[in-house]
């Protein structure tokens, strides 16, 4: 388009728009200046027709003054004669009294016209230097005022001789573009792709505002996301922070388990101890009995009948409730669902209850085995004491223990103990692993 236009034209019409423009505002300044100058003329004019006033007020009181005092003198000068006229109508002879009071009349009327003359004198030499002083200010405005009408005219010719030039040299410009544009054969051609180029434009405005619309929900949903991004970092704090007071109480209970296992292997020593402890008694206290080993174990199997059958069948059915089968009856599939830390939280309370009435009933397995063995040293007494004194070939002491069926019995008490202890330690194993993996999860 620059080949069509003239772009050194356009600046130099621009150029010269901004000039007038500056001329215009320079003129609108010189205009507020003499507006602000003929406001003070007219200030120091009211003042000067204010002191013409004054003055003319002044000579007239100074006038009514003379007068005032041209008419006592006057009338000083009618008692003067007045008086003369009384002295030769005496003869000639004035009194003292009478020229005493004629001289203190002519001194005061004297005095009081001095002062007055002078006070009238100072007042109007004031007023000249006043006058004088108004008329030397009133001339130098009027001279600057003269200055800046000059310089308004001034400026004033010179804003419509660049007014006149700008005018023709835009005139000048504004022809040659009306010639180039009359030149011109592609102007249709110019206005089709103008008209597309606007076409063009109206459609980047319009995708424009789409991609705003866009970016203004995407920006919506932005501040959703971290919104609810902040909520799942709340969460995951909450979740973490449970996440470590369950930690803190797995690990106390584990201690706690670790504890009560340590007492049961304590409990169990003490009482393997002490079934040590008894048989060694029972050997080293039994005395040598001479019945044959046939005859022993015919009258032991056939005296221990009714007994020994309720005690086999109690040591049975205490056999057959061992902690293996509680355990797996209280076996929790956890490995199956993802547990949640709430979920994860209720199973450790179920574990922990579970782990509670385990230890009870290993309390009360040990209870129990502990009063049998004190039920069995008791009847092993009781038979020592009930023998015969004299008797029969002596038989080794633990041959016949272990033949006897107290001692089986003692020896079976003690394979379950044994074996009821290792399922207990087995399960507790278990149940510290499963906590381990769930910790671990």
């Amino acid at each position: 388009m620059d080949r069509f236009f003239k772009k050194a034209s356009s600046s130099e019409a621009a150029q010269a728009k901004e000039e007038v423009e500056l001329m215009q505002q320079k003129v609108k300044t010189m205009g507020d200046v003499v507006a602000a100058l003929e406001s003070q003329l007219n200030e120091e004019k009211s003042k000067y027709t204010q002191l013409t006033s004054k003055t003319t007020q002044w000579k007239e009181k100074v006038k009514a003054l003379t007068e005032a005092d041209r008419s006592r003198i006057a009338q000083l000068e009618a008692e003067l004669s007045v008086f003369q006229a009384a002295q030769e109508a005496n003869g000639g002879v004035v009194t003292p009294e009478v020229q005493a009071a004629i001289h203190d009349a002519l001194q005061s009327a004297s005095a009081n016209n001095a002062s007055a003359t002078a006070g009238y004198k100072e007042t109007i030499s004031s007023l000249k230097n006043t006058v004088a002083t108004k008329d030397a200010q009133i001339e130098e405005l009027q001279q600057e005022l003269e200055t800046v009408k000059a310089v308004y005219l001034e400026t004033q010719v010179r804003f419509a001789e660049e007014v006149q030039s700008a005018t023709e040299h835009h005139e000048t410009e504004m022809n040659e573009m009306r010639i180039q544009l009359a030149s011109l054969k592609e102007m249709e051609t110019l206005k089709v792709r103008l008209q597309e180029q606007r076409e063009e434009i109206a459609s980047l405005e319009n995708h424009s505002h789409q991609q705003s619309h866009i970016v203004v929900v995407l920006q919506q949903e932005l501040d959703t996301a971290t919104g609810h991004n902040k909520d799942l970092e709340q969460q995951l704090q909450s979740l973490r922070e449970s996440l470590s007071t369950l930690e803190q109480k797995q690990s106390v209970w584990k201690e706690k388990v670790m504890q009560m296992k340590a007492k049961d292997n304590d409990t169990i020593k003490q009482l393997e101890t002490e079934l040590a402890q008894s048989r060694e008694s029972s050997v080293a206290r039994q005395q040598p009995i001479t019945v044959s080993s046939d005859a022993v174990v015919g009258h032991s199997g056939a005296g221990a009948s009714p007994t020994d059958a309720s005690m086999r069948h109690a040591e049975h059915s205490d056999s057959s409730s061992q902690p293996q089968d509680q355990l797996q009856q209280l076996q929790i599939q956890l490995d199956e669902e993802r547990l949640t830390h709430r979920q994860f939280e209720e199973k450790l309370d179920t574990w922990k209850q579970k782990a509670k009435q385990i230890r009870f009933q290993d309390a009360q397995t040990i209870t129990e085995l502990q009063n049998q063995c004190d039920h069995l040293q008791q009847q092993l007494t009781a038979q020592r004491q009930q023998q015969p004194s004299s008797g029969g070939p002596a038989l080794n002491p633990v041959t016949e223990f272990v033949e006897s069926p107290l001692g089986s019995r003692v020896n079976l008490q003690l394979v379950n103990v044994q074996n009821e202890l290792n399922a207990a330690q087995h399960s507790r194993d278990e149940m510290e692993e499963e906590l381990r993996k769930h910790a671990g999860e």
